[in-house]
């Protein structure tokens, strides 16, 4: 027999827990060799919940740094802007 386990909660709690994932993923590729971590703009929206042109315009804004050719996300830089947020 299957049970099932119904679990209520708000945004704020499912964002929080979503946010502490990530910054934990992010960590344990940060033990890899971070510095060479790069996400693209698509793997960044995934991991922020934002649509493409909000992440193009936090790249824009400095928030989140670049490689060199403004294509990449860096991984210590989205890893600093989930922690500031």
């Amino acid at each position: 027999m299957n049970q099932q386990l119904l679990i209520t909660m708000s945004p704020d709690d499912l964002k929080q827990i979503v946010k502490e994932g990530v910054t934990e993923a992010i960590q344990e590729q940060s033990k890899k060799d971070i510095s060479k971590t790069t996400y693209s703009i698509n793997e960044t929206r995934i991991i922020l919940g934002r649509h493409s042109s909000t992440v193009k315009k936090l790249m824009c804004e400095g928030k989140l740094k670049t490689t060199s050719d403004g294509i990449r996300v860096l991984a210590s830089s989205l890893e600093e802007y989930l922690q500031n947020k």
